[in-house]
Protein backbone atom coordinates (compact mmCIF):
# COMPACT_ATOMS: atom_id res chain seq x y z
CA UNK A 1 0.00 0.00 0.00
CA UNK A 2 1.07 3.56 -0.63
CA UNK A 3 0.29 6.89 0.93
CA UNK A 4 0.90 10.19 -0.80
CA UNK A 5 1.06 13.18 1.53
CA UNK A 6 0.19 16.61 0.19
CA UNK A 7 -0.09 19.99 1.96
CA UNK A 8 -3.80 20.73 1.47
CA UNK A 9 -7.19 19.24 0.70
CA UNK A 10 -7.35 20.74 -2.79
CA UNK A 11 -4.23 18.78 -3.71
CA UNK A 12 -5.68 15.62 -2.14
CA UNK A 13 -8.56 15.70 -4.61
CA UNK A 14 -6.38 16.77 -7.54
CA UNK A 15 -3.82 14.01 -6.91
CA UNK A 16 -6.50 11.38 -6.34
CA UNK A 17 -8.17 12.38 -9.60
CA UNK A 18 -4.92 11.65 -11.47
CA UNK A 19 -4.41 8.36 -9.64
CA UNK A 20 -7.92 7.26 -10.57
CA UNK A 21 -7.40 8.42 -14.17
CA UNK A 22 -4.53 5.93 -14.38
CA UNK A 23 -6.67 3.16 -12.88
CA UNK A 24 -5.26 3.12 -9.37
CA UNK A 25 -7.50 2.07 -6.48
CA UNK A 26 -7.45 5.36 -4.54
CA UNK A 27 -8.94 6.66 -1.30
CA UNK A 28 -8.65 9.81 0.81
CA UNK A 29 -7.68 10.68 4.36
CA UNK A 30 -8.37 14.34 5.08
CA UNK A 31 -11.05 16.51 6.64
CA UNK A 32 -14.28 14.52 6.65
CA UNK A 33 -12.95 11.97 4.11
CA UNK A 34 -11.61 8.92 5.95
CA UNK A 35 -11.68 6.20 3.28
CA UNK A 36 -8.70 3.93 3.92
CA UNK A 37 -10.00 0.77 2.23
CA UNK A 38 -7.90 1.27 -0.91
CA UNK A 39 -4.45 0.35 -2.21
CA UNK A 40 -3.39 3.98 -2.56
CA UNK A 41 -4.31 6.77 -0.15
CA UNK A 42 -3.87 10.51 -0.60
CA UNK A 43 -3.75 12.53 2.61
CA UNK A 44 -2.72 15.83 4.10
CA UNK A 45 0.07 15.92 6.63
CA UNK A 46 -2.30 17.83 8.91
CA UNK A 47 -4.76 14.91 9.04
CA UNK A 48 -1.96 12.40 9.65
CA UNK A 49 -0.55 14.55 12.43
CA UNK A 50 -3.80 13.86 14.30
CA UNK A 51 -3.64 10.08 13.63
CA UNK A 52 0.08 9.26 13.20
CA UNK A 53 -0.38 5.54 13.88
CA UNK A 54 -2.00 5.20 10.43
CA UNK A 55 1.36 5.72 8.74
CA UNK A 56 2.55 2.25 9.80
CA UNK A 57 -0.08 0.67 7.49
CA UNK A 58 1.83 1.70 4.37
CA UNK A 59 4.97 0.32 2.75
CA UNK A 60 5.56 3.35 0.51
CA UNK A 61 5.24 6.99 1.52
CA UNK A 62 5.46 9.77 -1.07
CA UNK A 63 5.67 13.36 0.13
CA UNK A 64 4.51 15.70 -2.60
CA UNK A 65 5.05 19.44 -2.44
CA UNK A 66 7.17 19.01 0.69
CA UNK A 67 7.95 22.73 0.70
CA UNK A 68 4.34 23.17 1.89
CA UNK A 69 4.75 20.77 4.81
CA UNK A 70 6.12 21.12 8.30
CA UNK A 71 9.47 19.35 8.55
CA UNK A 72 9.04 18.48 12.22
CA UNK A 73 5.66 16.82 11.60
CA UNK A 74 6.97 14.86 8.61
CA UNK A 75 10.06 13.75 10.51
CA UNK A 76 7.89 12.45 13.35
CA UNK A 77 5.53 10.66 10.95
CA UNK A 78 8.40 8.99 9.13
CA UNK A 79 10.79 8.28 12.00
CA UNK A 80 8.39 7.47 14.81
CA UNK A 81 5.42 5.96 13.01
CA UNK A 82 6.62 4.66 9.63
CA UNK A 83 7.43 1.02 9.00
CA UNK A 84 10.93 0.05 10.04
Amino acid sequence: RTITIVPNTTLVYQTAKWFKFFGLDTGFYCGDEKDLEHQHIVSTWQALRLAPNLVSQFTVMVIDECHGSRAKVLKTLISDHGQQ
